[in-house]
């Protein structure tokens, strides 16, 4: 009799008559079609789970299969050809039978649901991308201090959830008094009570750890992880498509919100068109992608932060930008909304629309002073105009126009 359990791509195989078990892990083919991964071989018959194999194995082999139960035969006596014979025969079945196929009942269908309107998604990866010391690792965690509370009272605007969730975060950059820290000052700074962030340094790449990941996301019922960042989290070389493929197949695995956290790719002269670093494999998994900026005096201690949706997922809309501002002292950090219109730097990234609609707050402009004013080309300018226009954002009276929304100029525009 034998039992077998699935646990992500992992396998828990149960000897019952023989009292043994076998646990299956890190699946892969290789280029020679050999399926091989590692087995782990513990006798149960003491009463007690006792160690007896492990190794790397390939399951397609049948030298292998000898050269295992030669080894077998000398630790501990059982009928191991007959086992290693059955367990390589139901490994390969299940690695190629892959995931059932599902029949989908629209009637059954629910929308998928924001754990933090509109950042995080439930089962999705968020990708966070920016430049180095952007502030991406701190708003990570105020993040994560968000959905383990739940924050609902926060007052940087963000909906927080109805239930508290189980945070990792996987650090492939720094340490964990750097992230400890950070966390004791934004909760010291925002008068909040203690939270259990779980915390995990890495150093492979996560498709090479993922089973000792898994395993820790089982055990302590994780639902969200941090990855920080992408890049090293990845492996090999980022711009081709492996590293990524790999990176997100292990992710899926997971089944889990995910933040990714990412560098940005060099692009200086057009700010509205930067990407994640490496291939556009990392970017077309992503259900989400935002891009966070961020602008500080010298010598000041505070810094705002914006964020651009650059991608939305394929059920919503293309989201405002946010902004944050984050004051600092040697013990504390303060966070706060502000609004990323009223900072030049921030501004300048926004869609041609936003910009008109900001210019136009201090009275009516003719198109021609608007195009000066913004540095845009006339015709991108008079088809934004349209656009706002149609949408019913903007009147013109005569040759200037004005934002709808001001009392003045719409009783102006009524008299002509």
């Amino acid at each position: 009799m034998v039992k077998i359990d699935k646990i992500g791509n992992s396998y828990h195989f149960l000897f019952e008559n023989e009292q043994v078990t076998i646990d299956v892990s890190q699946l892969h083919q290789g280029r020679d079609n050999y399926l091989r991964g590692e087995v782990l071989i513990k006798s149960l018959e003491l009463g007690y789970q006792r160690h007896l194999h492990q190794a790397q194995f390939s399951f397609s082999s049948t030298r292998a299969r000898k050269e295992l139960v030669k080894t077998l035969d000398d630790l501990f006596q059982a009928d191991w050809k007959s086992i290693i014979e059955r367990l390589c025969l139901d490994v390969l079945r299940l690695f190629r039978e892959g995931e059932p196929v599902i029949e989908l009942m629209p009637e059954d269908a629910i929308p998928p649901k924001f754990i933090v309107e509109p950042l995080l998604i439930e089962n999705y990866p968020t990708v966070l991308f920016g430049d180095p010391s952007a502030g991406k690792s701190l708003f990570a965690v105020v993040l994560a201090i968000t959905i383990i509370l739940p924050w609902a009272d926060n007052p940087i605007f963000l909906e927080a959830p109805e239930a508290s969730h189980r945070v990792l975060y996987l650090d492939y950059e720094t340490d964990k008094e750097t992230v400890s820290w950070q966390l004791k000052r934004i909760l010291q700074g925002m008068k909040l009570p203690a939270v259990s962030l779980l915390y995990r340094p890495c150093f492979l790449p996560l498709s090479r750890d993922l089973e000792t990941i898994r395993s820790k996301v089982v055990s302590n019922e994780v639902d969200t992880i941090i990855v920080d960042s992408l890049g090293m989290a990845s492996g090999g070389d980022l711009m081709k498509p492996e590293p990524a493929t790999e990176f997100y197949s292990a992710l899926r695995s997971l089944g889990c919100t995910s933040l990714i956290l990412a560098h940005t790719a060099k692009n200086p002269e057009n700010p509205k068109k930067r990407s994640v670093f490496g291939s556009i494999y990392f970017e077309i998994p992503a259900r989400i992608i935002w891009e966070l900026v961020k602008f500080q005096e010298a010598g000041e201690e505070e810094i705002n932060i914006a964020l651009y949706n650059r991608k939305p997922p394929p059920f919503h809309k293309l989201s405002l930008p946010l902004g944050f501002k984050l004051h600092f002292t040697n013990t504390e950090i303060k966070v706060d909304y502000c609004d990323p219109r009223t900072t030049t730097e921030f501004l300048e990234r926004m869609t041609t629309q936003v910009r008109i609609l900001e210019s136009l707050k201090s009275g009516a402009l003719s198109a021609k002073d608007i195009a000066e004013q913004l540095g845009l080309a006339r015709n991108t300018c008079d088809q934004a105009l349209k656009r706002l226009k149609d949408k019913g954002k903007i009147l013109k009276v005569g040759d200037k126009w004005g934002s709808a929304a001001q009392k003045k100029f719409s009783e102006a525009s009524s008299s002509f």
